[in-house]
């Protein structure tokens, strides 16, 4: 799977009408190399959290980690 994060929309919405959000939690590192992390939260619930070099990188990595725990 590339994208996490239609793969992770597609099944929260087939299952109810949850919402998903995803929210910045810090971004470190120097301007040149930064650090993201963020939380992708379901119905305000916090179910993943993924960091990458970019705001997308790390939102599909939080939605990477929230899919695998849902799907088992």
């Amino acid at each position: 799977i590339q994208d996490y994060k239609t793969k992770l929309q597609e099944y929260v919405q087939s299952d109810s009408r949850q919402t998903v959000k995803y929210e910045l939690v810090s971004e470190t590192g120097p301007s040149n190399a930064p650090e993201f992390v963020m939380n992708v939260l379901v119905d305000g619930l916090v179910l993943g959290t993924g960091s990458g070099q970019s705001k997308k990188q790390a939102e599909q990595n939080a939605a990477r980690n929230a899919f695998e725990k849902m799907a088992k």
